[in-house]
C-alpha cells in the first residue's frame, strides 16, 4: 500500500551461482581446502514511503488531544531542574519569537 502502484516483489531464495553473479565480491568459497561454502541468499526488497504526511497526520492527532504544534523552530536554551531536563526555551524562525516550552519528557 505504501509503495503506491509500484508494489513490493515477495522475498526470494538465490541459489549461490546467481548470488555470485550478482555480487562476485562475495566469497563463495571460505575453506582452507578451497570447499564451496556459500549455499544462497535471501533476495528481499525494502520500501520506503512518504514520511511527511506522517508527520502531519502525527502532528494533527496531537493537536485533537490539545498538544499546541509548531514549525520551523529551534532551541536555543535548555531549562534544567538540576542535571535534568525540563524545558527548552525555542525561537520561531520565520518570526524571532521566542516561547518556553515544558514537558514530564524530554527526547533528544
Amino acid at each position: 500500500l505504501v509503495a503506491g502502484m509500484q508494489g513490493l516483489t515477495l522475498s526470494s531464495f538465490a541459489r549461490a551461482g546467481k548470488v555470485g553473479e550478482m555480487f562476485p565480491q562475495l566469497a563463495q568459497k571460505r575453506t582452507d581446502d578451497g570447499e564451496k561454502t556459500m549455499k544462497g541468499s535471501i533476495v528481499y526488497y525494502d520500501g520506503q514511503f512518504d514520511d511527511a504526511r506522517l508527520n502531519v497526520a502525527l502532528a494533527c492527532t496531537a493537536a485533537h488531544a490539545g498538544a499546541t504544534i509548531v514549525n520551523h523552530t529551534r532551541v536555543v536554551k535548555l531549562h534544567k531542574d538540576g542535571e535534568r531536563v525540563v524545558g527548552v526555551r525555542a525561537r520561531d524562525m520565520l518570526t524571532g519569537n521566542e516561547f518556553d516550552v515544558y514537558a514530564k519528557t524530554i527526547i533528544n
